[in-house]
């Protein structure tokens, strides 16, 4: 059988494509450029895990609440949490959040200034596997497979919602307690 996993890269292939189009607009070299994208992320992470948080992912991957990573950006002022309606779109919209994951160490591993943020230091790709063990079990045991792409598409949706003029460092809340982090707030 084709896996899930195979079957969702292709078909959210163009939304992915779109979001690291954006985000490779952010020069990451310089500390501005990082700034600017952890803005770009907190966004779409906050609405992200929010949705999450609210359709009860922590009942559909045990680890979720272990994992979650929006309390280590600025909050966003005046978001919208993604909306997420049934079991398959959580696991859609998981596979993107812990998907991303991926991307975090890769962009980490090319900027100091990425690299010393609290958010990245919590990437562990060595999870990806067993998620991905999980996604297959639960598509092999009937979860269906359009609702897990209307999640994934809905994931990305946070991040394409962004828009250029809400990546202004004025509209975040600093996060409490988190080191680098807050630097994004100056």
């Amino acid at each position: 059988m084709y896996q899930v996993r195979n079957w969702l890269s292709e078909r959210i292939a163009p939304l992915h494509a779109e979001v690291d189009r954006r985000a490779s607009g952010f020069d990451i070299t310089t500390k501005g450029g990082a700034d600017s994208l952890m803005r770009f992320l907190s966004i779409g992470i906050h609405d992200l895990e929010n949705g999450l948080d609210a359709a009860g992912a922590a009942t559909v991957l045990s680890e979720y609440k272990a994992r979650v990573r929006a309390h280590l950006l600025p909050r966003p002022l005046d978001r919208k949490p993604v909306s997420l309606g049934s079991e398959a779109e959580v696991w859609g919209a998981l596979y993107v959040l812990e998907g991303s994951r991926l991307g975090g160490r890769w962009l980490a591993n090319r900027s100091e200034h990425l690299r010393i943020n609290a958010f990245f230091a919590k990437d562990e790709p060595v999870f990806w596997p067993t998620f991905l063990s999980r996604l297959e079990k639960a598509n092999a045991y009937g979860v269906d497979r359009m609702g897990m792409l209307a999640g994934a598409e809905a994931a990305f949706g946070a991040f394409l919602r962004v828009a250029p003029d809400q990546n202004a460092a004025s509209g975040f809340v600093a996060p409490v307690g988190v080191g680098a982090t807050a630097e994004l707030m100056a």
